[in-house]
This record gives C-alpha cells, sequence and structure tokens, in this order.
C-alpha cells in the first residue's frame, strides 16, 4: 500500500512538473521539449495524460529529446512553402508586367501597320498622280472644215479630240513647289518656272550648272518634252498677251523657247517651241538668243 501511494505521489509530481515546464511564463525562460505545446500536451498526441509525464521524465532524466515532438509543425517545411509562395507572387508580378509590355508592343505594332498602309496609299496616289502618260492637249470643242463649232458626238465629224480628250486631264496635272519649280504630274517632269534668256550653246550650260530647288541636275528639254507644256485650248484666242503655255508657268508672253534638239537636216538651226502661236519650229540659228526652260527626270 505504501509502495502504491509512492508511486501515485511520483506520478502526480510528474504531471505537475510536466505542466510546470510545459506552461512556462513568458519571462521564466524555463526550457522546454522541442516543439512541445504550450497546454500540457508534450508529445503532441492531442491529450494530456500519462504519457505526456512520461515523454518530460525521458527529457528530464536522459536528457534525450530525439527532435521535434511527434505532432509538432514542421518550421522548415512552412517557411519553405512561405518562400514558394512569395516567389509565385514575384512570378505573377513579373507576368503581369510581361503581359503589359507585350500589350504595348502589340500596339505599337498595330500603329507601325497603320502607318504603312497610310503610307503604301500615298505611294499608290503618288503612282497614279506621277506617270510618262502623255498630257491632254486641252481641246474641248469640235469644229467642221469652216471653223464652225459642231456637237463632237456627231457622227457627221466623229473622233476629233475634243471628242476623246486623251491623256492626263489638266486638273490639277501641275504643282507649283514655291521653290522655283513646278512638277508636271503627268509626265513626272520638274520644270524650272521662269526662263532666261540665252543663245543655244549658252542655254546648254545654263541648264547643266544650274541650282534650283535643292536640285542639280537640271539640263535643256527635248522638243517632245517641252511640246507637252503647249495647251491647245485656245492659246491667243483667250486674250491679248496671253500665251499657250499652260497658265501655271505665268501670264508673261516668252515666245521662242530653246530645246536640245538640233535640226538633222540643218545643224546650224536647233528646234524650238514657239508659244505665241504653240508652233513648233526650226528655222531659228543657234548663235540667236531664245529663251531657256531647264527640266529635270523624271
Amino acid at each position: 500500500m505504501k509502495k502504491l501511494l509512492a508511486l501515485s505521489l511520483a506520478l502526480n509530481t510528474v504531471l505537475v512538473v510536466s505542466l510546470a515546464v510545459t506552461t512556462p511564463s513568458a519571462n521564466s525562460g524555463s526550457p522546454t521539449p522541442d516543439g512541445a505545446r504550450a497546454n500540457g500536451d508534450a508529445n503532441c498526441d492531442g491529450d494530456v495524460d500519462m504519457s505526456d509525464a512520461v515523454f518530460i521524465l525521458n527529457w528530464l532524466f536522459l536528457g534525450a529529446n530525439n527532435g521535434p515532438c511527434p505532432l509538432a509543425e514542421p518550421t522548415e517545411l512552412r517557411d519553405r512553402v512561405a518562400e514558394l509562395e512569395g516567389q509565385l507572387v514575384d512570378r505573377d508580378t513579373q507576368l503581369a508586367d510581361l503581359q503589359d509590355q507585350l500589350g504595348q508592343v502589340q500596339a505599337q505594332l498595330e500603329e507601325t501597320q497603320g502607318q504603312l498602309e497610310e503610307t503604301e496609299g500615298e505611294l499608290a496616289t503618288c503612282r497614279d498622280r506621277v506617270t510618262t502618260r502623255l498630257p491632254t492637249t486641252g481641246q474641248t470643242i469640235c469644229y467642221d472644215t469652216a471653223g464652225n463649232i459642231v456637237n463632237c458626238a456627231s457622227s457627221e465629224w466623229p473622233g476629233q479630240d475634243g471628242y476623246y480628250q486623251s491623256g492626263c486631264p489638266l486638273e490639277g496635272r501641275f504643282v507649283d513647289n514655291d521653290d522655283g519649280t513646278i512638277l508636271d504630274t503627268c509626265t513626272g517632269l520638274l520644270w524650272q518656272k521662269v526662263p532666261v534668256s540665252r543663245d543655244w550653246q549658252g542655254a546648254l550650260h545654263y541648264c547643266e550648272d544650274l541650282e534650283l530647288g535643292e536640285y542639280s541636275d537640271w539640263r535643256l528639254p527635248n522638243v517632245l518634252e517641252l511640246v507637252t507644256l503647249v495647251d491647245y485650248a485656245g492659246g491667243l484666242c483667250n486674250g491679248p498677251g496671253v500665251d499657250t503655255i499652260h497658265t501655271a508657268f505665268g501670264m508673261e508672253r516668252y515666245g521662242t523657247t530653246w530645246t536640245s534638239t538640233t535640226t538633222a537636216c540643218s545643224p546650224d538651226f536647233a528646234w524650238y517651241v514657239q508659244f505665241h502661236e504653240g508652233e513648233i519650229g526650226r528655222q531659228v540659228p543657234k548663235t540667236l538668243a531664245r529663251w531657256v526652260r531647264a527640266v529635270r527626270g523624271p
């Protein structure tokens, strides 16, 4: 009987010690087994019972803890999980940033494609405007052999220039660049707006040495190029002092203008265009001074 009482007293003492050890105060600094819970469940089996006392005895008398208690939370694993979760958040942030950057790149690509389409459209417009076709003569009226005006659709006087009006239209054909040059969007030729006076040799040198409108590759036009500037719609019929050259070049009467084309049967003469009446001639010696209008291109 005394042995039982002694054993009971010892066990109760262990329980008290267990509770005292596993529920230390914040300032006691008392040691506890690794991972032991503060509610007396020293071995972390979910119950406060005799097994906790045995666990405490082993720890007190044998100095053995064998690592954390069986149900202790795996703090290292929890920290690792937290670290991985943090990395996952960082990856999500980086992915969101990359998606934003991708959206910006796609927007820039769409903008660039729009600009490219716009440029291609402008290029197509320029190609349509600047060609190497022949220009229209400007005539829109038809006549009979007596000079009377007739209906251009008349079966008696068919197929006149005024009926077909073939070639580049006059409207919008000439573009004044405000730098002393005029672009003919029909032929693609760039013309000097205001001519000068020279003999034929001087005309050749003048055009070759000319720098105008940021260009230096000017030349004296040939007869077929210069005649494209003649307006056959009326000439002097439009009123006194008006040449047959298109009004884009001004209202001055410049008259006979040199070409670079020599008269084959009379090499001391050169072909010219007489803008007073819109005629082509060759009976002017190269030694005489006439008007010079330089051209470049196309």
